[in-house]
């Protein structure tokens, strides 16, 4: 979570869900357009309840609204625009909606590489810098991807939701395959600028698969 916020600038996840819902609310609009952590959801430390909302509200992109104090109008909280990534123990439940928008990451002890850890630890100051020609490159040549965004979309998702025909468990088809169609699509324009800065295609293609394969799984 370290490593993923140093990408915009941050040295460590940006929230926790010990926090009220308004406060994570209005830090996470203030964050328009970032990858935002929220650290720690587990039932011992915070109430869950917070976390559902949260994340309905982020996925149908509706602020929080409610009356004022003396029933004359509307108030409205901020709106969510930011890509949420949650940490902890525990996992959102109670809210089917929720779960067809998110992917669960389950993260075994064995399966941590320190040696790999600590040398994109050893990265954190300059990964920023990263983001910035990124996003730079993405500006320069939005009208020649923009072609490239649509199809990749529409193949990624089409073969998603032959991936899940038959699925059980999977609450909502369509909302699963087009989450991962738009991460799948990102990670596209992302291989695409790597080649620019020097990976290789086999480099791009071998990272590409294994991204594949994580999300079909």
């Amino acid at each position: 979570a370290r490593i993923l916020q140093a990408f915009y600038g941050l040295d460590r996840p940006a929230l926790s869900w010990g926090w009220t819902q308004t406060a994570i609310e209005i830090v996470a609009s203030s964050l328009r357009d970032a990858v935002v952590c929220i650290d720690d959801l587990k039932a011992s430390t915070c109430d869950p309840r917070v976390a559902v909302k949260t994340m309905q509200r982020w996925a149908d992109r509706r602020p929080r609204v409610r009356s004022n104090r003396s029933g004359s109008g509307l108030i409205g909280s901020p709106t969510i625009a930011s890509l949420l990534v949650s940490n902890g123990e525990d996992l959102p439940a109670g809210e089917a909606s929720v779960a067809a928008r998110a992917l669960f990451i389950p993260v075994e002890t064995e399966s941590f590489n320190e040696d790999a850890f600590r040398a994109a630890e050893a990265a954190l100051p300059v990964l920023s810098t990263l983001t910035a020609r990124y996003i730079g490159w993405l500006a320069e040549n939005q009208d020649a991807l923009g072609a490239l965004i649509g199809e990749s979309f529409n193949e990624s998702r089409l073969r998603y939701l032959a991936h899940l025909v038959g699925r059980t468990r999977v609450n909502d088809a369509g909302r699963v395959a087009s989450s991962c169609a738009l991460l799948e699509t990102g990670a596209r324009l992302l291989t695409r600028y790597l080649r620019t800065v020097g990976w290789t295609d086999d480099q791009a293609g071998e990272w590409m698969e294994s991204t594949q394969n994580a999300w079909e799984a």
